[in-house]
């Protein structure tokens, strides 16, 4: 494979993503879980909202109810919460069939008759197909996984000043959880 065919199809994947309404959602979304970590700061011993309002975490638990025992420092116990909550929750469970659901057509679409005839004058082999809309679902989880784990960790860091190098290995995780299941469903489409 050539150079300019290797460029058409990166281009082609690239425009597939983009042109997918669900990653447009889900970009929104991701920004909807990050802009909160640039807009509400965890200290030591206060919450800021907005750069503005503070409240002590005794008046945050006496509002909720919910005691935070003493050897724990409040504010990295709430962070490790959120983050939990957002990626393995949200992104790992409800984010990860949003995008096997919205890359479930990649394959199926390229097969129909006629279809990447019109995009390249060369013949490519289908396992090259395949592959470069196999990396196109991969590109579509990377962008967004980068967005929110990097978000979320520049936000925390820059607002709050709590880094934890660990939780950026959570984007690895969610590409290779969505890479297998992207497998099993490339190959159900080609079936």
């Amino acid at each position: 494979m050539n150079k300019n065919i290797f460029l058409a199809l990166f281009q082609d994947s690239i425009q597939q993503v983009l042109d997918n309404w669900v990653f447009r959602l889900l970009v929104i979304l991701t920004i909807c879980m990050v802009a909160p970590t640039f807009l509400i700061g965890y200290h030591d011993d206060h919450i800021s909202i907005l750069w503005n309002w503070d409240y002590s975490y005794n008046e945050l638990t006496s509002t909720l109810g919910v005691p935070i025992p003493p050897d724990v420092r409040a504010d990295e116990m709430l962070i490790k919460g959120i983050q939990t909550v957002v990626v393995e929750g949200l992104a790992g469970v409800a984010g990860i069939i949003f995008c096997v659901a919205a890359t479930a057509f990649f394959v199926p679409r390229m097969l129909e008759k006629g279809a990447a005839d019109t995009l390249f004058s060369k013949p490519v082999s289908r396992a090259t197909l395949l592959l470069t809309r196999y990396c196109s679902g991969l590109l579509f989880v990377a962008v967004l996984s980068v967005a929110l784990v990097g978000g979320m960790y520049l936000g925390f860091a820059l607002v709050s000043g709590y880094t934890d190098t660990g939780f950026l290995w959570s984007t690895v995780t969610l590409i290779h959880l969505y890479a297998i299941l992207h497998a099993f469903s490339v190959l159900v489409a080609t079936i």
